[in-house]
C-alpha cells in the first residue's frame, strides 16, 4: 500500500490520487505560463468546458479564447497510469503457470467431492466447486490493468 499523508490507499486509488495532482500542476502552470489563460479558481476544469461549449452554441463566440477545450479532442489508447512492461514470454509463462495451479486445484477439489459422495452417497450436494484464486482488491486491480484473467 502507498501512503498519501495518513491515507493509507491501494493501487487504484494511488493512480487516481497522482492524475488529480498531474492535473491540478498542469492547471497551476497553465495559469503562471500561458498568456491569457483564465484564472477560474477552481480544477474542475470539465466546467469551464461545458459552459465554453454551451456560449459558443448559443452565442457564436468564446468565453474564454485561450481556453483549450478537452472535450475538443478525440480520445487515445494512451495511458498516464499503470501501463503493463512485461514482455509476452513472461505473460504467457505466467499464464500457463496460473493455469497449472488452477487444474491442480480443480483436480483438488474433485477428488474431495467424490471421497464425500462415496461415503455418503445419499446426501445432496451442491453444484460442483470451481477453482479460483482469491486476490485482493490490490491484485484484481493490477490484474485488469494488465490485462490478465
Amino acid at each position: 500500500n502507498n501512503t498519501f499523508g495518513s491515507w493509507h490507499v491501494g493501487v487504484g486509488m494511488t493512480e487516481v490520487l497522482l492524475a488529480e495532482r498531474r492535473h491540478r500542476h498542469n492547471h497551476n502552470t497553465s495559469e503562471r505560463r500561458r498568456a491569457g489563460f483564465p484564472r477560474i479558481g477552481h480544477y474542475d476544469t470539465w466546467l469551464v468546458d461545458s459552459l465554453q461549449s454551451l456560449v459558443r452554441k448559443n452565442h457564436a463566440i468564446l468565453l474564454y479564447p485561450s481556453w483549450v477545450n478537452a472535450s475538443d479532442y478525440k480520445d487515445t489508447p494512451e495511458s498516464f497510469n499503470t501501463v503493463p512492461l512485461h514482455s509476452q514470454e513472461l505473460d504467457t509463462a505466467i499464464e500457463n503457470k496460473c493455469n497449472t495451479l488452477l487444474e491442480n486445484m480443480q483436480t483438488k477439489i474433485d477428488q474431495d467431492l467424490m471421497r464425500e459422495i462415496r461415503k455418503d452417497s445419499a446426501k445432496k450436494y451442491k453444484r460442483r466447486r470451481r477453482a479460483e484464486f482469491k486476490l485482493t482488491s490490490d491484485q484484481k486491480y493490477l490484474c485488469e490493468t494488465m490485462g490478465t484473467k
